[in-house]
């Protein structure tokens, strides 16, 4: 059995074929926007909204930092969504599907106490024949705005999907900001 990886992420195959400890390597060129983060983040913690939108092109990097803050922030203290999942969170299990209501009410009861990190991994990928994405928006927008002082939201998205959000949903006004991974300092 062999393994090869694909032409278009060269810069990536040495580490995920042998299985390397990527670790922090790739916070190279990200100090400025983790300190950003971390400002956003004790700003949350004094009492203000926290939710960071987390945005970039395939690959950028936006799930590996949306996991750094979770570990040097929230260390064991963060819920993970994505779609098609399960969540485990306090002994609790939910099998999540495209709905991202049911998953938020599932954070909102079980989490109102812990002031954890909430971390919805590629929205783009929220929707199905019977749950649009802008029914998942909808939902999202209203948890950050009534749910942000209790729980520190962020998204992964790509740029095409924030502009689309930003454009019809001016999703910007909701997030205290964007770091956008496609540029390292």
């Amino acid at each position: 059995l062999s393994r090869k990886g694909d032409p278009d992420n060269s810069h990536y195959t040495s580490i995920f074929l042998t299985k390397g400890n990527v670790g922090e390597q790739f916070t190279v060129g990200r100090a400025d926007d983790l300190v950003h983060a971390g400002q956003i983040i004790n700003q949350w913690r004094q009492g203000y909204r926290g939710a960071l939108m987390i945005s970039g092109q395939r690959f950028s990097g936006k799930t590996l930092f949306a996991e750094m803050l979770a570990g040097n922030f929230f260390q064991g203290q963060a819920i993970r969504l994505s779609p098609n999942s399960q969540i485990n969170y306090e002994g609790r299990k939910l099998d999540v599907s495209y709905n991202l209501s049911e998953a938020l009410q599932f954070v909102q009861k079980y989490s109102s106490n812990d002031a954890p990190m909430l971390l919805i991994d590629d929205l783009e990928l929220w929707h199905d024949e019977q749950i649009p994405l802008s029914h998942n928006v909808e939902q999202l927008l209203r948890f950050v705005d009534s749910h942000s002082t209790n729980c520190f939201v962020v998204i992964c998205l790509n740029n095409y999907t924030k502009a689309y959000l930003s454009n019809f949903y001016q999703v910007n006004k909701y997030f205290q900001t964007t770091i956008n991974m496609d540029n390292l300092s």
